[in-house]
């Protein structure tokens, strides 16, 4: 079994644990050169509502650097929570 699929079942189990309802999964595949912004997790942060949750497997995977990561929690932070 890939790691991409543990990944989501485990996410998928989470969710359901929670109670947070059926996921949008994100699957981005474009090289980390690429602005988080044009990036599918920008989009997505993009339409996100002070209800929505963000839940990832990893918080390295949101962008290549720290300081990116740190960027995309800090914009959308007042419309929506990171658990």
């Amino acid at each position: 079994m890939s790691t991409t699929v543990l990944a989501s079942r485990l996410l998928l189990k989470y969710c359901a644990a929670q109670k947070l309802g059926m996921p949008y999964m994100v699957s981005d595949t474009i090289s980390c050169k690429v602005d988080w912004q044009q990036r599918e997790i920008g989009k997505l942060l993009g339409c996100c509502a002070a209800c929505n949750v963000l839940v990832v497997a990893e918080i390295s995977r949101l962008a290549r650097s720290t300081l990116q990561v740190l960027e995309i929690m800090k914009g959308p932070a007042s419309r929506w929570r990171a658990m």
